[in-house]
């Protein structure tokens, strides 16, 4: 008895059936019952993904360099708030904005420059990255990204699903509907 209620409401969360809808024939509730119980074996793997990931010590991706403009924002915010302690984050982006619109290319160059030899050395440095990683680890990392991406589609299905159908048409424009299809 335990195990038959353990499956309806797995099947009422999975299907979203409602109690009535549940249908007791062996013959209908078999393969319903085994794509619940794959989907409850699927979350209990996804779940061991991220602990496998714990577990083979996988070093710090480095990280992208930042661009030309990000870089200006870093070295000429603390001016900005040196200036006007009070001021609001959005207000010192403006600021930076309008710095670095104002400014010259010889004076962005400098920051460019920057750029191309901080892209060099990632670009060294994530291959030298890339080709430490073990076969376990590099499996790993693809399991976890598999795992965001179908999480992130969930996210999004639901969002969709969740928005559900329209509202029932009032009077007048079932009236205009008629009227344009009688036409």
């Amino acid at each position: 008895m335990a195990a038959k209620t353990f499956f309806t409401g797995v099947l009422l969360k999975s299907f979203n059936f409602t109690p009535n809808k549940v249908l007791l024939n062996n013959s209908y509730r078999a393969p319903l019952v085994n794509t619940a119980v794959l989907n409850l074996r699927s979350h209990a793997s996804a779940v061991t993904a991220t602990e496998k990931l714990k577990g083979l010590n996988i070093p710090d991706k480095p990280k992208r360099p930042l661009s030309p403009y990000l870089r200006f924002v870093e070295n000429y915010k603390h001016s900005v708030l040196k200036e006007n302690p009070d001021i609001k984050i959005t207000e010192v982006v403006k600021k930076c904005a309008e710095k670095w619109n104002s400014m010259s290319e010889e004076e962005k160059q400098k920051y460019k420059e920057n750029y191309k030899i901080e892209s060099e050395k990632y670009s060294q440095t994530i291959s030298d990255y890339n080709k430490s990683l073990t076969n376990e680890q590099i499996q790993a990392l693809k399991e976890i990204a598999l795992e965001k991406k179908t999480k992130k589609q969930k996210r999004k299905m639901k969002k969709k699903t969740a928005e559900g159908p329209k509202g029932k048409e009032n009077g007048l424009t079932a009236a205009c509907a008629l009227q344009q299809r009688n036409e």
